[in-house]
């Protein structure tokens, strides 16, 4: 990781591999020792000055579930030494927020996070595939407005939550094509009291 800036303003770059080893086929109740790598990048800039801030992040990375997003691998070829080669998801996700204020402060979050596939088709997409949460999303959307009153022990809180993903058929390397989008909405109020 490198970060340079200001008193103001933060920019960072990153990047970072994981290797995974499987351990076990639950499909085929078999022991394998099978590698194999993911790679992430991301780039974040901040930037904080008086009552303005302004962050943001994208992140492109391979088998990402360590990061707590969709991700997942596959297999792509199998061999006569009953080992196989995987190869991870990509994955893509990006968001900004802005919040101006103090005592009375309003905030806005936008996220969006896209399924981008594994390089090859995987051979089977069914029994050889793993995914975290969900083998049919697509992309997703996150818009989340924030109001706060900030007192010197207290703050009121008041948080609007839209979540949009786009649903859809499951393709050969992993990605895939949405067809239909399903909403979430959540409201949460906070009182809170600081010692």
């Amino acid at each position: 990781s490198v970060f340079v800036g200001t008193e103001d303003v933060v920019v960072g770059v990153d990047a970072n591999g994981n290797d995974v080893t499987t351990t076990k086929n639950v499909y085929e109740e078999r022991k394998v020792s099978d590698r194999f790598d993911g790679f992430n990048y991301s780039l974040v800039l901040n930037y904080d000055k008086n009552d303005f801030a302004f962050k943001a992040k994208t992140i492109f990375g391979e088998q990402t579930t360590h990061l707590n997003m969709l991700g997942g691998y596959g297999v792509i070829d199998e061999f006569a030494d009953n080992t196989w080669k995987y190869q991870p998801i990509r994955m893509s996700a990006s968001w900004i927020d802005f919040s101006y204020g103090k005592k009375f402060k309003g905030e806005l979050f936008l996220g969006y996070s896209k399924n981008l596939g594994a390089e090859k088709d995987f051979i089977d997409v069914k029994n050889k595939m793993w995914a975290k949460d969900s083998k049919n999303i697509d992309q997703m959307i996150r818009i989340m407005p924030v109001i706060s009153y900030n007192l010197k022990h207290f703050i009121f809180g008041l948080e609007y939550e839209l979540d949009m993903i786009n649903y859809g058929k499951l393709q050969a390397n992993g990605s895939v094509k949405g067809d239909h989008w399903v909403l979430g909405h959540r409201l949460l109020a906070l009182v809170r009291y600081n010692f």
